[in-house]
């Protein structure tokens, strides 16, 4: 007990709480799709403002088309009323606030070799079984990691059924029944398990860097010379293939009520790849009108003038999916903090989810990990474990559980309403504690707080002094200290406000800690004096 703690603070035991040209018009008639491309193909100058083809593609896809193809508006309602979606800033699933914990970026070579679908599929569900018990509960799952490799392991290693086994040339014009035997499996037993599917479509960043193991250059049996025309959908062999792999993803997955659909992996800016992506927006939209859609970029593709900043305020896409490879960036550099605030101020209105920091293993620990979460958390978003995680259970994992059961009422008797609430900066302030310490704040105002107290990078120290500011609205509250790493309350009190700020001394912790109040219309257990 440190000297700051007034006599009525008490310590707890156990949880408690466009126009078409003539020839591409009949190209477009062919593909019974509308026109897009003409300002848009490598062949054709792009319009200055670049958004022209891409808006007029995208403005009508909020309002549900109907029955326009595929499964069909009205049917797919019909049979499922309650799959995963978006509530301003925060996701619903089942009808009710759901808040996502993710686990990186997964794929067929996450636990290699193996060699059967059997086999794969076994594994796979262990796996899940895993995450399940520490309330894990998103998998990334990453189509095209195949590409990285230079030897196939089995034919259910991608979408695409292997011809030549030394060069890797892949059949475009079939599909591989072993893969998505196994894709479908994984997708329907995380629904199982309650948790969500989200399938990473196509590959942005890896068309330029390793284009030379990617399926659709012609070393390798595809229909392409290089890069860039993989984002040339004028070409109608290759819009040909890519509509049969994405029509089979969303025939094979898009009926689940717990998949989002990732249109590319970190879409690397280019002069075509804005349409290519609208274009695919589109297309899933009329499809499947509520399947959640998003783009993911790294934080060097940000600024006025990347595309990334517009694809995530395009209508069709519903989560915003920012990365940082740079975890302690993310963390300590104030990124996450930072950015999840400049979007809630832009009042985009779309769920947050920051993913692949590669912590642990570089500059980083898995205290770190843990950090970076709750910060996610109390800036207002989600977060994603680092990237390419195995099949093993990590130190941060059990971290996890706790997190989740704080947030769904397993350790306070009641979820927390995170639904209700926004990052809110100037609801607290710290003094009194060592350099580089932050007080992060979550708020639904006058009625509920999580304000996450984290050290800076390397300090382990314990921490016995220092004082927390609050600014509360007139009322009383409940108040309780929790540590992220045991999983308790340390501490519980009541709070009397009289409007402005309150202080109180932070309570002794190593590494980071968590104040949650809540106004006392419906008071937490406790015993003891308020303070």
């Amino acid at each position: 007990m440190h000297s700051g703690w007034r006599a009525g603070r008490r310590r707890a035991t156990g949880r408690v709480l466009a126009g078409c040209p003539l020839i591409l018009a009949l190209v477009s008639i062919l593909l019974g799709q509308s026109c897009l491309w003409a300002a848009d193909s490598p062949s054709a100058q792009v319009p200055s403002s670049g958004q022209a083809a891409v808006g007029s593609r995208l403005a009508g896809i909020e309002e549900p088309p109907g029955n326009t193809g595929g499964i069909g508006y009205s049917a797919y309602r019909s049979a499922h009323p309650e799959r995963l979606g978006t509530d301003g800033y925060w996701l619903t699933y089942q009808g009710k606030p759901f808040y996502l914990i993710g686990n990186g970026m997964e794929s067929i070579y996450t636990n290699p070799p193996v060699f059967t679908t059997a086999e794969s599929i076994e594994r796979w569900m262990n796996y899940l079984d895993m995450l399940a018990g520490y309330k894990v509960n998103l998998i990334r799952f990453y189509a095209w990691a195949f590409v990285w490799y230079d030897k196939k392991i089995w034919q259910g290693s991608g979408p695409w059924p292997y011809t030549n086994l030394d060069q890797l040339g892949y059949d475009l014009d079939s599909s591989s029944d072993p893969y998505w035997d196994t894709v479908t499996a994984i997708a329907e037993a995380a629904a199982e398990r309650g948790s969500i599917f989200q399938y990473v479509l196509f590959e942005g960043w890896m068309n330029k860097q390793l284009w030379d193991k990617n399926p659709w250059n012609l070393q390798r049996g595809g229909p392409l010379s290089d890069w860039v025309s993989f984002y040339d959908l004028v070409n109608v062999r290759n819009r040909y293939l890519q509509e049969k792999y994405v029509q089979q993803a969303l025939d094979k997955l898009g009926h689940l009520p717990n998949v989002i659909f990732e249109i590319a992996n970190e879409l690397a800016p280019n002069p075509y790849s804005q349409a290519w992506a609208a274009h695919w927006v589109s297309y899933a939209k009329e499809r499947i009108p509520d399947l959640p859609l998003t783009i993911s970029e790294p934080s060097w593709h940000f600024g006025p003038d990347m595309a990334t900043e517009r694809y995530w305020e395009w209508p069709g896409i519903d989560i915003v999916s920012p990365h940082e490879t740079d975890g302690e960036r993310a963390l300590y550099g104030g990124y996450v903090a930072g950015r999840f605030g400049e979007y809630w101020q832009r009042d985009l209105k779309k769920p947050l989810i920051v993913g692949e920091w590669c912590g642990p293993g570089d500059s980083l620990d898995y205290a770190d990990e843990r950090k970076l979460f709750w910060t996610a958390f109390a800036s207002g978003g989600h977060g994603a474990r680092s990237c390419w995680p195995l099949f093993h259970e990590s130190p941060s994992l059990p971290w996890l559980r706790n997190m989740s059961d704080f947030l769904d009422g397993t350790t306070l008797g009641k979820p927390v309403g995170f639904s209700e609430m926004r990052p809110s900066p100037w609801v607290a302030r710290l003094s009194g504690t060592p350099d580089g310490y932050q007080a992060l704040a979550l708020a639904n105002a006058g009625k509920e707080y999580v304000i996450y107290i984290r050290a800076p990078k390397g300090y382990r120290e314990m921490v016995e002094g220092g004082q927390l500011e609050v600014n509360l609205p007139p009322g009383e509250y409940e108040a309780l200290w929790y540590d992220p790493k045991s999983g308790t309350v340390q501490a519980t009190e009541t709070l009397r406000s009289s409007g402005g700020r309150v202080s109180s001394p932070v309570f002794q912790h190593s590494e980071d800690v968590v104040l949650y109040l809540v106004v006392d219309s419906s008071p937490l257990p406790h015993q003891g004096a308020p303070w």
